[in-house]
C-alpha cells in the first residue's frame, strides 16, 4: 500500500513539474488520428482538425496510455455522475441532426 502511494506521489510530483516547465512544450488537442506501424502506435493529434503533433507510441506504452486514460474519464464519471461522450457519438448526433432525424 505504502508503495503504491509513493508511486502516485511520484507520479503527481513529475506532472505538476511537467505543468510549471518552460522547456515542455504544453499542446491542446481536441482530435486526433491513430495508425499502427510494424513496431509503433502512432497518433496525430489536432486541433480544429488541423495537425499540431504526431506522438509515436510501443504497442505496450499506447495500451498502458489507453487503459489509464480510461479509468481517469471513468472516475470523473463516477464523480461527476455524466457520461462524457466520445467525438463519435457527438458526430452521430450531430449528423442526425442535420439530416433530420430524431
Amino acid at each position: 500500500m505504502e508503495e503504491t502511494r509513493q508511486r502516485q506521489d511520484l507520479a503527481t510530483e513529475k506532472i505538476r513539474s511537467a505543468l510549471a516547465s518552460r522547456d515542455i512544450p504544453h499542446l491542446y488537442a481536441n482530435g486526433f488520428a491513430n495508425v499502427l506501424s510494424s513496431a509503433d502506435v502512432v497518433t496525430v493529434l489536432e486541433r480544429h482538425n488541423v495537425p499540431v503533433a504526431v506522438l509515436s507510441m510501443s504497442y505496450t506504452t499506447a495500451k498502458s496510455l489507453a487503459e489509464k486514460l480510461s479509468q481517469l474519464i471513468t472516475s470523473f464519471e463516477q464523480a461527476s455522475e455524466q457520461t462524457i461522450l466520445t467525438t463519435d457519438v457527438v458526430d452521430q448526433a450531430l449528423s442526425q441532426s442535420v439530416e433530420g432525424q430524431p
